[in-house]
């Protein structure tokens, strides 16, 4: 997705009950932000943090020239992904998901769209110790103050990284 002629990656999260963009993205291209309505902790994200949401704002971007949309995005003081479009945008949009072909389909002013996800890979020896950390608190399968993951972490990327 574009937007201020900035390419940005967004993630679509059916999962998310919530829409939100990084705050280093809300600072590179100049969003202006308000007051959140109703601030809420961000405990669900990081374990133990004392995080909160406390602005918003308003992003316009577009996918193809002939599909520019607004949505209004919580601003989130983490490294996440730069947008998490969740429930509430796809569900405004009545949007379906193929998961064998990978795409969405939605409406949006009557017309329906295609959007097809891109096929990222991740190359795992790259990602750094940091990374690795708030993958594993955000997905709170695993405890990473455990001394036994610690050492396990700091061997594997001794010997991946570059």
């Amino acid at each position: 997705m574009i937007s201020n002629h900035t390419n940005i990656d967004a993630l679509f999260d059916i999962g998310s009950q919530e829409n939100l963009i990084l705050e280093d993205l809300v600072k590179n291209i100049n969003l202006e932000t308000v007051a959140h309505h109703k601030p809420y902790p961000l405990g669900w994200i990081v374990k133990n943090a004392n995080l909160q949401v406390t602005s918003k704002c308003i992003f316009i971007f577009y996918i193809t020239a002939n599909f520019v949309d607004e949505v209004e995005l919580d601003v989130i003081p983490l490294d996440i992904s730069e947008i998490i479009l969740g429930m509430p945008y796809l569900y405004d949009r009545k949007a379906v998901f193929y998961l064998h072909e990978k795409k969405y389909h939605w409406l949006k002013d009557g017309v329906e769209y295609i959007v097809r996800a891109h096929h990222k890979k991740l190359n795992t020896s790259l990602v750094n110790a940091g990374k690795m950390k708030k993958l594993v608190n955000a997905s709170q399968k695993l405890d990473i103050d455990d001394d036994k993951t610690k050492r396990f972490f700091a061997s594997y990327f001794s010997n991946r990284c570059l």
